[in-house]
């Protein structure tokens, strides 16, 4: 049967192995939040300059663009980010697939538009596509070799997203946060592992022998002991000198004396 001054360690070895669970999965949350936080704005970052310099950012394969003009709504709104995957065949596209090509009337800028007919030849596959806009009627005919890719994917929300990051309010979040909260992270590590070391140094000493404790203090009190022995010492030296001197000073009067 355990008593009261045997239970109460048991329960604060308890309280103690399940803390560090929860410390564990809290800093693994943080960590991947961080982690997360930082590839998103790492790739926002890269999209917005990419973009901005040349009208499209290549990744994996795949291009990212923004469609800046309403030739395709209500499907993809202005300003949208679209997904163009170039490594398909161009000869294998299908009417209805959005394909993002050049058109030399449109100048360097590509276009996106949905493919509303395919003509085969002998040698070669043209496409003519069209706008989904209502009232557009003009339609573009192109060769295969015109096409850039086909379009997988579209997000208004990640156009806004990266049209935001090129301003002031997108350095201040994808550049300046991230780093604040990486050296807010890293003053944390350093707080915790201080408090860590402070608490091993604090839990040894508490746990040390009886005998230990002992030597300690024996050791103590011998350091006390020498150090009176050779206080003790110095100041028989200095009574020594003391009457070397003054026997030194007086050498004539006993001359003196003896006639």
């Amino acid at each position: 049967m355990q008593t009261g001054t045997e239970a109460e360690p048991n329960k604060k070895e308890e309280e103690g192995k399940r803390k560090p669970i929860w410390r564990a999965i809290l800093n693994g949350i943080i960590d991947v939040l961080i982690v997360l936080f930082l590839a998103f704005a790492l790739l926002n970052i890269y999209l917005g300059t990419e973009i901005k310099k040349n009208a499209s950012a290549s990744l994996f394969g795949k291009q990212a663009r923004i469609v800046l003009t309403g030739s395709m709504e209500p499907n993809i709104p202005c300003d949208s980010l679209i997904i163009v995957d170039t490594s398909g065949d161009k000869t294998d596209y299908e009417v209805n697939d959005v394909l993002t090509f050049t058109y030399p009337a449109y100048g360097e800028l590509p276009t996106t538009h949905r493919v509303i007919d395919k003509m085969k030849s002998v040698d070669k596959v043209t496409y003519i596509l069209k706008g989904d806009a209502p009232g557009l009627l003009a339609t573009q005919v192109i060769d295969s070799s015109a096409v850039i890719g086909k379009v997988v994917y579209h997000s208004l929300a990640l156009g806004e997203i990266v049209r935001f990051s090129k301003g002031v309010g997108g350095y201040i979040c994808f550049i300046l946060v991230p780093c604040l909260l990486l050296l807010a992270y890293a003053v944390y590590l350093v707080m915790r592992s201080m408090k860590k070391e402070k608490a091993k140094k604090e839990a040894s000493s508490a746990d040390a022998p009886p005998e230990k404790a002992e030597t300690i203090a024996k050791e103590g009190v011998d350091s006390s002991a020498k150090d009176k022995e050779i206080e003790e010492l110095r100041r028989q030296i200095e009574e020594l000198k003391k009457q070397q001197s003054s026997s030194e000073e007086h050498p004539q009067e006993k001359d003196s004396n003896q006639k």
